[in-house]
């Protein structure tokens, strides 16, 4: 008969990982997307939307989206939150719907046109077929029989 040999369970000696450089470290400290938003809007100067924001934002390298589908929405949605729960030591100001401005810097007012009118939701004016006028009609002549 043959015998079985035990196989020795030694553990192997764990793998260590590669440290990461902290942002410290790479040169360059990471951002929130709040910071970058109100460093932008400060520099600026002018009230802006939340995707012009991002743009800018991406654009300067402040901060980027890390891979998500709505950025805008989650970065307009984080600058209310802020505005409601830090009231007046808030670093935002909300100047129209859906721009936002820097408390602190001064906001150039930009002419923007004016929003379409919903569709179906005019109201028609009332048309009177019939109008008044000064004078008085004038009487027909009738045929002579």
């Amino acid at each position: 008969m043959a015998t079985k040999t035990k196989t020795s369970t030694a553990k192997k000696p764990a793998k260590k990982a590669a440290a990461k450089p902290t942002p410290a470290e790479a040169g360059e400290p990471k951002m929130s997307a709040l910071d970058a938003a109100a460093k932008v809007l400060k520099e600026k100067g002018i009230a802006m939307t939340c995707p012009e924001l991002i743009g800018v934002m991406a654009a300067k390298g402040y901060w980027s989206s890390p891979g998500g589908k709505t950025p805008a929405a989650t970065l307009s949605s984080a600058i209310l939150r802020e505005i409601t729960t830090k009231g007046d030591a808030s670093r935002f100001a909300k100047t129209a719907p859906g721009r936002f401005a820097a408390k602190d810097a001064p906001v150039v007012a930009i002419a923007t046109a004016p929003l379409p009118a919903k569709k179906g939701k005019a109201k028609k004016a009332a048309t009177n077929t019939t109008e008044a006028t000064d004078t008085p009609a004038e009487p027909t002549a009738t045929p002579a029989a």
